[in-house]
């Protein structure tokens, strides 16, 4: 949820003209049910596109399923696509306590320009 939030907080900086989507191994229902706790534990609004892929076809044809975790799930991944629809930076951890930084973000963002 961290890097939701802060992503959530560079669409107002560098971010504003990307579009982040959020793909997740839950359903729509409780994806929608984690927004409205976010919304209303954080008072944050995530205007993220959020797709849902409890099948985990995107993991599994990016590679990140983490199959050692007791519910399979994806390793927390970052993946920017430029407008040609090409992947110019990802980022994918196994430690789910780390992220992309705001400067490591800011670099991969800045791949976009010609």
């Amino acid at each position: 949820m961290e890097q939701l939030l802060q992503l959530e907080r560079l669409k107002k900086t560098f971010l504003q003209d990307i579009t982040i989507l959020a793909i997740s191994p839950d359903t729509p229902e409780k994806t929608r049910e984690f927004l409205a706790k976010v919304e209303s534990s954080r008072g944050v609004h995530l205007s993220h596109l959020f797709l849902s892929d409890p099948e985990m076809k995107f993991a599994d044809a990016y590679g990140i399923r983490n199959t050692a975790a007791p519910r399979p799930l994806p390793h927390p991944t970052s993946v920017l696509v430029n407008r040609d629809g090409l992947e110019v930076w990802r980022f994918t951890e196994k430690d789910y306590t780390r992220r992309p930084t705001d400067d490591e973000l800011k670099a991969a963002v800045a791949k976009l320009k010609p």
